[in-house]
């Protein structure tokens, strides 16, 4: 090997290293950190039965051998992270055999961009991190078509056997992925007759194929009955907008991504196609028909059952490969191009060889820019937070609390429930005179989430819950500020729990009238005015402006304070300094009570930042009028680390506001 030669093998591997290494990382990073969400509590439960896997009694639509790897990891570790290992290190080593593809089909430039490409993937890495099979699926399908590749490339009984034996591995992970091999038999016997094969050449690669099918003997009953419960109910209809969706996810590699990078990815795989089919016409047809197989099953077969792209994600690295030949090819004739400029204008070689560098990177950072910004989106999103909600629940519940779970729930909510605790409080009202008696005696903790769902399998809790519950409007607003929402809880008649990615509000209904209650600490000093207007400031702007403390009608408690205007014009309002920290969610809340004289208004929940010296005022809403203890609330998002000056009301006119229960909570952090 020449020293030239030796330097570049030596670079490559170098480079192939450190984009393992990268897609360890990514895919370790905060492995542990979010809760559990269904589906992979459903996998810890399956995998908690063992041996049971194996006797056909497994409720869930996947083969077994993914959920025997987890077994040992959830019976020696209780964690978030134990379940996940087994996915996290499939999508690493995916990555690994991905490049080593890639090398064999596309060369050495294409194979790192593909690796690269299916490195950093927030697709790849949001399921990498993910209790279910759908990163071992990808892991064994691209092993499946590499050692099919060999095989069918390089002969012999044993290269097809390892391949039968990588094709059953496959086989018991996923139904779904078994389309790559239906792909790699078509493929063979293409093949095969191309070359004019002989009768043993026949024979032994139809060994390979013959032992995956013998191994897999085993679990032919349950893939009967697996099919027979696919086929109940009438097939659902794959339109052209259900299919596009599905396609444009799996392009956009991350479900939450915008039409941009779909757009640009999509691009990248035609031209791949059209500059493979020109180069390397039989690897690209061979990534083409493994990327399309899924699709065109969908539209010949329509499913039954509810399809997502995460079921899809076998069908990524190929995706991969093509879009990294298109760049490779686009990037290669940039280079070029590139070169032969420097070259007529004499440059040198090592400026040309710069150059053509240059122009290779200026392809790839437009995809790695937008790929870049939906990865840092993903860290900080989350599915369904059980763990907090059954923390919250068991932290604040009281001595006679009864605690009824929704039934679509059921054993996933139990997961984070002490087995103690709920044998003392969990009940389970069957009619709406269970819910009565229930109701009658004890406070009645409803927790539940998907409401489509829940209204439909719990339909007598979810109905009684609903009906004796009244809607607030002012809980919406912490979805869109929060960005995330992970799960709503309802909680009996007399209170309610809403659940944001950050923290818990909650919420007690009394017949005078409803009061906000915080899980998390007060941040406002003498939110209620109990002792006076101890940490409060007084700004009154006119004249005939009053600021004082009330002790004849208040909303709870002793006192409240008062706002009170005797001639037009503004009154002011009582006030605090508060210090917010940076990228962080806030609960502004308040309530008010006003008697109008003369066009009483003002505005509710106000708060006052500095933006480079410069007042900025925010509010919630407008009020005029007169009414009668009104609750307000208001997320407040904060950008950069300030000190507030919030008034819970401000006023103007003639009349008096009071104001009672101010309270400011911190939310936690938001995404940046």
């Amino acid at each position: 090997m020449s020293q030239t030669r030796q330097g570049s093998w030596t670079l490559h591997t170098a480079m192939a290293l450190a984009i393992l290494a990268s897609a360890v990382a990514l895919r370790s990073l905060e492995l542990g950190g979010k809760s559990l969400w269904m589906d992979e509590i459903a996998t810890v439960i399956d995998a908690r039965s063992g041996a049971e896997l194996l006797s056909y009694r497994i409720s869930w639509d996947h083969p077994p051998l993914f959920f025997l790897l987890v077994t040992p990891f959830v019976r020696l570790w209780d964690a978030e992270w134990a379940p996940r290992v087994v996915s996290a290190l499939s999508g690493s080593l995916a990555v690994l055999v991905i490049y080593w593809l890639g090398r064999h089909l596309l060369g050495r430039r294409a194979a790192l961009l593909a690796g690269v490409f299916l490195a950093i993937s927030p697709f790849a890495i949001y399921y990498s991190q993910e209790a279910r099979p759908c990163a071992m699926a990808s892991l064994l399908a691209t092993v499946a078509v590499l050692t099919w590749h060999n095989a069918i490339k390089l002969g012999g009984a044993g290269r097809w056997l390892l391949f039968g034996a990588c094709a059953a591995l496959l086989a018991y992970t996923s139904y779904l992925a078994c389309l790559v091999l239906v792909v790699l038999a078509l493929g063979t016997a293409v093949v095969c007759a191309a070359r004019r094969a002989s009768w043993k050449d026949w024979g032994i690669a139809a060994g390979g194929f013959g032992l995956c099918g013998v191994l897999y003997l085993p679990w032919l009953p349950q893939v009967q009955a697996f099919l027979l419960r696919s086929l109940e109910g009438a097939p659902r209809a794959v339109t052209p907008a259900a299919l596009w969706r599905v396609f444009h996810q799996l392009m956009s590699l991350f479900p939450d991504a915008g039409p941009e990078l779909a757009a640009l990815t999509c691009a990248l795989l035609v031209l791949g196609v059209l500059s493979g089919f020109l180069r390397r016409r039989s690897a690209t047809l061979l990534l083409a028909a493994w990327f399309a197989a899924p699709f065109l099953f969908l539209i010949l077969f329509p499913p039954r059952r509810w399809i997502h792209p995460r079921h899809l994600l076998f069908a990524l690295p190929p995706l991969c490969c093509l879009a990294a030949e298109g760049v490779s090819f686009l990037g290669g004739a940039l280079a070029t191009l590139a070169r032969r400029l420097a070259a007529a204008r004499g440059a040198r070689p090592s400026f040309k060889r710069a150059i053509g560098a240059a122009a290779f990177l200026a392809v790839c950072a437009p995809l790695a820019v937008p790929w870049s910004m939906t990865l840092a989106r993903y860290y900080a999103g989350e599915k369904q937070n059980y763990r907090d909600a059954a923390r919250y629940v068991q932290e604040n519940s009281w001595p006679g609390d009864a605690v009824v779970i929704g039934s679509f729930d059921g054993v996933v909510l139990e997961h984070y429930f002490s087995k103690a605790y709920l044998s003392s409080y969990q009940a389970r009202p069957a009619s709406a005179q269970d819910w009565e008696e229930l109701v009658g005696s004890h406070r009645v903790w409803y927790v539940y989430s998907f409401p489509s769902i829940t209204s439909v399998r719990d339909k007598v809790s979810y109905t009684y819950a609903r009906s004796h519950l009244r809607e607030r409007a002012e809980f919406p607003a912490l979805q869109p500020d929060l960005a995330v929402t992970v799960l709503r809880s309802e909680l009996g008649p007399d209170q309610e729990v809403v659940a944001s990615r950050a923290s818990w509000a909650a919420f007690l209904q009394e017949e005078r009238g409803q009061r906000w209650l915080q899980a998390q600490p007060n941040l406002v000093r003498n939110g209620a005015f109990e002792a006076g207007s101890e940490g409060w400031l007084a700004f009154a702007a006119g004249p005939s402006a009053r600021l004082s403390v009330d002790s004849a009608d208040c909303y709870e408690g002793a006192q409240c304070a008062r706002v009170s205007n005797a001639s037009p014009g503004y009154a002011g309002g009582w006030y605090q300094r508060i210090d917010l920290a940076g990228h962080h969610a806030y609960a502004y809340a308040c309530r008010l009570r006003a008697v109008e004289d003369q066009q009483w208004k003002g505005r509710a929940l106000y708060w006052e930042t500095q933006a480079e010296g410069v007042p900025q005022g925010h509010w919630t809403s407008e009020w005029g009028g007169s009414f009668d203890w009104n609750p307000y609330l208001a997320v407040l998002v904060v950008d950069d680390p300030t000190e507030a000056v919030i008034l819970p009301v401000t006023a103007e006119g003639m009349g008096s506001v009071w104001i009672d229960d101010v309270q400011i909570v911190d939310l936690g952090v938001v995404s940046e």
